[in-house]
């Protein structure tokens, strides 16, 4: 009879923190929608810009390439007279079903490292008819020359109507590799609707110019990515959002 007592005891103990466990695990998850994109981001330094007579410390534009093209680049940021600074990047936008459930993630990879670190921001637009239920969660991984990797958590998250975003700072010194990755879970914003189509409208904006924590804050999310506020509009660069788009009855 003890034996048996003492199982009950168990059951009640252990097997709540299980399933717990199993409805969080990542490997429940069923991807239902992705899109890969690939940018390339060509920077002016301030020689050139003194010349041109632009005011703001630098000058880019960001333009989408085909993956060939990223792949053959080459792993170093490359500098013509330095004046002129080409990096690539890749983001892949993802929808997953979480059980009852979608979850929404953001992956920012970087092909070569830039040269200005400061607060970068990325962030998930999405549609009125879900909204936000757990997270956000980000992490940062790198590593550097010495063959050394790290796995950061530091990051200023915001919440808004059409999206989520989180701000936060690039490392320095010389790197080998460098990924931010964002994610979190919705359901849907009224539960007595019915919800046809979902969006996760992954975006990223990179600082050319040096910004505060604060300053990074200036920003929201919509349906249509990252949406820089008026005090830091010249201190990023702009790319367009990578979206992940899901068909459906939920």
């Amino acid at each position: 009879m003890k034996k048996i007592y003492a199982l009950f005891i168990f059951v009640l103990l252990f097997v709540p923190d299980l399933i717990v466990k199993a409805e969080t695990d990542d490997n429940l998850l069923v991807l239902v929608s992705q899109n890969e994109k690939y940018y390339k981001t060509i920077s002016y330094n301030n020689i050139f810009n003194s010349i041109n007579s632009i005011s703001n410390n630098s000058s880019t534009y960001t333009v989408e390439v085909t993956k060939q093209e990223y792949d053959m680049a080459n792993s170093v940021a490359t500098l013509d007279s330095a004046t002129v600074e080409t990096t690539y990047k890749k983001l892949v936008s993802s929808i997953y079903q979480n059980g009852v459930r979608y979850r929404y993630k953001a992956e920012l990879t970087w092909k070569n490292m830039p040269s200005t670190r400061s607060y970068d921001i990325i962030g998930i637009g999405h549609y009125a008819s879900v909204k936000r239920d757990t997270g956000p969660y980000f992490s940062l991984y790198y590593c550097r020359t010495d063959g050394t990797c790290t796995t950061t958590n530091s990051y200023y998250p915001q919440t808004f109507s059409g999206g989520s975003g989180a701000s936060f700072k690039l490392p320095t010194g010389a790197l080998t590799a460098l990924k931010a990755t964002f994610y979190f879970d919705v359901i849907k914003s009224d539960s007595s609707t019915t919800v046809y189509g979902q969006l996760a409208a992954s975006d990223y904006s990179h600082a050319t110019s040096s910004v505060t924590a604060n300053q990074s804050k200036d920003y929201t999310v919509t349906n249509a990515g990252i949406i820089l506020g008026s005090s830091i509009i010249n201190k990023y660069d702009a790319m367009n959002s990578a979206n992940a788009t899901w068909s459906g009855t939920w």
